[in-house]
């Protein structure tokens, strides 16, 4: 048995038929039509002059390069430096001694996913926004889409992606920088970070399906995009990994200072910038340095983009294809899959005992409604479990699912089934570690008590209804209305009071509360690509 499978991988022939299987070797290389000229070409932003600054300010880059009769969009990407100023207000000033890399604690600064660091976004077609695409909802599109991306596609993708699991240990592969706490110890408590920054194109939500454009033939395409920061994270690096860290680049076998080791209290976990978390600071003790824990809150002041180009990967083909791809278009367009993410969000906010929420929202090939409880008003990309029961969603009196669950595992483990079939990660992809642990890591011990510290990053948390069977979307059967259909919402807390880890999302202040829960409905969309022209269709169904 393992001797026949281990044969199919093999790239044997499969026929019993001698014959066919040696004819068939004549197919291993296909006939070429490229002219050999592959090239990388690259170009700059252009109609606004690097640096910009702000949320506002728009620029453009080029997707395609007039110099390329076939571009491979899959293969191309951006290039981004931001330089982002931020602020530590909470920190105390510097303590005149001496330090090294063994007693100071690190920062992480960086996005989850560089498609996320974009607020909005128009694809423009021959210098001319007559495509129809536009997108005010780049951050939570970004990392809707990179959440769900197996640990594969993840891992050592350094400049793209950050993981926790990298984080965690310092590594090297991440979307980021990681910044000593003493790069805030001064009289303004700020430091300015430079992150430099990779986003392949297919990485963007509308692009996701393109792979060969010949743009002689259909149009040069451009982004016209405005940038943001409000996707940024942060959280505190664990003192075990720059330990390590710094003996082994060293060659050292320092151990970390006592009253640091000490220090167990440190967040394990993402936090949203603009979002308080608790770190090892130093205080004075008699003249004496001393490790604490301390509750802070890192804001950007300021950013600015100082480096925008895209890399272009493309070649040429031969006259005779040309003219058969010419006349090919004429006649029958291309049409590919994409999607995008449409935002809404509840009016009613939680009490302390549930929630009965409504709105009316319509419906268009819908392949996936993901429901988002943030803690905070400014979380984009930072999620964690709400740990409610009886949750459950009547949609123009279709109920989803069709028996109200839990959102603990512990409960109701059918949830995990669920998150992982909407997902498409029920199968051999792996997903990452924070995916999983924000869906099954129990933030309350067998009594109901919440639990004070949280042991890995629990940030990824979506909570997904699927409307379409598995295609990745590239089968128009989502859910579809004629018009407004009323989306009602509805759940209780597992547990009340203080240990109402939704309703009381900091134990330490009572009074906060969450704002209202948010829906985002990921639907199918096309685009039309023909001779001359580039349409994108976010309604209707191709034909």
């Amino acid at each position: 048995m393992n001797r026949n499978n281990n044969a199919n991988t093999k790239n044997l022939p499969t026929s019993g038929k001698v014959l066919d299987a040696f004819k068939g070797l004549n197919d291993i290389i296909p006939p070429n039509d490229g002219t050999r000229s592959f090239i990388q070409l690259s170009s700059e932003a252009y109609d606004i002059s690097l640096p910009i600054s702000g949320e506002t300010s728009e620029t453009t880059i080029r997707l395609t390069h007039k110099d390329h009769m076939v571009s491979q969009i899959n293969d191309s990407f951006l290039q981004v430096t931001q330089n982002v100023t931020i602020q530590i207000p909470q920190l105390t000033v510097e303590l005149p001694v001496t330090q090294n890399d063994t007693t100071i604690p690190y920062f992480f600064f960086g996005y989850k996913g560089s498609n996320q660091m974009f607020r909005q976004m128009k694809v423009l077609h021959e210098g001319r926004e007559n495509t129809g695409y536009m997108s005010q909802e780049c951050i939570r599109e970004g990392f809707a889409y990179s959440n769900l991306k197996p640990i594969t596609e993840k891992r050592g993708k350094r400049g793209i992606h950050s993981t926790y699991e990298s984080v965690s240990v310092m590594g090297s592969d991440v979307c980021g920088v990681y910044v000593p706490l003493t790069d805030f110890k001064n009289g303004s408590k700020s430091a300015t970070i430079q992150i430099k920054s990779l986003i392949p194109i297919d990485d963007l939500l509308p692009f996701q399906s393109f792979s060969i454009y010949p743009s002689k033939l259909m149009g040069e395409l451009a982004a016209k995009v405005q940038f943001s920061t409000a996707g940024l994270v942060w959280c505190m690096v664990p003192s075990q990994a720059v330990l390590d860290i710094t003996n082994f680049m060293n060659n050292g076998i320092a151990t970390l200072e006592s009253t640091f080791a000490a220090i167990r209290g440190y967040d394990r976990f993402f936090h949203q910038i603009g979002d308080a978390g608790n770190i090892v600071d130093y205080i004075d003790v008699a003249g004496a340095k001393t490790a604490t824990q301390a509750r802070v809150t890192p804001i950007v002041t300021s950013f600015t983009v100082t480096h925008f180009k895209c890399q272009h990967m493309g070649f040429g083909v031969t006259p005779q294809t040309f003219d058969a791809m010419s006349s090919y278009l004429k006649s029958s367009p291309i049409l590919l899959p994409a999607q995008q993410l449409q935002y809404f969000a509840y009016s009613t906010t939680p009490d302390a005992s549930s929630l009965n929420a409504s709105m009316q929202i319509p419906f268009e090939n819908v392949e996936t409604l993901t429901l988002m409880f943030p803690a905070k008003t400014q979380q984009r990309t930072v999620f964690t479990n709400p740990c409610i029961r009886n949750l459950q969603l009547n949609i123009d009196d279709k109920l989803f699912p069709p028996t109200a669950v839990s959102t603990v595992t512990d409960i109701d483990p059918e949830f995990l089934v669920y998150q992982l079939n909407a997902s498409d990660l029920d199968g051999v992809i792996e997903p990452t570690k924070s995916f999983i642990q924000s869906i099954v890591m129990p933030r309350h011990n067998s009594s109901g008590t919440r639990y004070v510290n949280t042991s890995f990053d629990n940030t990824d948390f979506m909570c997904d209804f699927s409307f379409e069977r598995s295609q990745g979307g590239s089968v128009f059967d989502g859910f579809t209305t004629t018009t407004a259909v009323n989306v009602k919402l509805q759940y209780n807390p597992v547990y009340t009071g203080n240990n109402d880890v939704y309703y009381i999302p900091d134990s330490s202040n009572t009074a906060l509360h969450p704002p209202a829960p948010q829906v985002c409905l990921c639907r199918n969309t096309f685009w039309e690509l023909g001779l001359g022209y580039v349409n994108y269709h976010n309604k209707g169904t191709p034909k």
